[in-house]
């Protein structure tokens, strides 16, 4: 099976805060690192427009022209309305914002609507080490989530059943002799 894509992009550098630039910060680079680390079954194709050289558009331009789409998209930050388009493309999707960056977060848009999950990191150490591995193990299991989500997808389920329907038996009290019944009629499809 093939590794799941998530296309990851970087709206920001991860650092909005006022005040001087932190001593100690996690660059985009580091929080891939951390996370192909992480998660070995996922390819991520990053993109960071906290650089300048690229815009909302020229990235939904590509988002949306890939030879093959993406498994989930999860995005960095999102700074005004003109990010959101990013969230809103029917893929999984997982916006993670910046502690202490501008966090404005849409109620009814992603989670009405979009059905986007969201989570927080501490890219400039404010936290606590145990608080920071807490907030990066939560980005981790949601960003798993893309994985299972991709399986699924690829996955077969073959459902035997003398009825019509599978939702007719009530698996908490089988009829009796069910599971002879069940064996007797697949020995005899053979």
């Amino acid at each position: 099976m093939k590794k799941a894509k998530v296309y990851t992009v970087f709206v920001s550098s991860g650092y909005g805060g006022a005040g001087g630039f932190p001593q100690k910060f996690i660059s985009n680079e580091e929080v891939i690192k951390k996370l192909e680390k992480e998660c070995e079954g996922i390819n991520f194709i990053v993109r960071d427009m906290s650089k300048g050289k690229l815009n909302v558009n020229s990235v939904l331009n590509e988002l949306i022209n890939l030879p093959e789409d993406p498994d989930g998209v999860l995005i960095f930050g999102t700074r005004n309305k003109e990010d959101y388009p990013l969230a809103l493309t029917g893929l999984p999707t997982i916006v993670v914002y910046n502690l202490f960056e501008f966090m404005n977060l849409p109620y009814k848009l992603y989670y009405e609507k979009g059905k986007i999950l969201t989570t927080c990191i501490d890219r400039m150490n404010a936290v606590s080490q145990s608080t920071f591995d807490s907030m990066f193990k939560d980005l981790v299991e949601k960003v798993k989530l893309i994985e299972v989500i991709k399986k699924l997808k690829e996955s077969t389920v073959i459902s035997i059943s003398p009825h019509k329907f599978m939702c007719i038996v009530d698996y908490k009290h089988l009829p009796i002799g069910y599971n002879e019944k069940l064996n007797n009629s697949l020995k005899s499809s053979d």
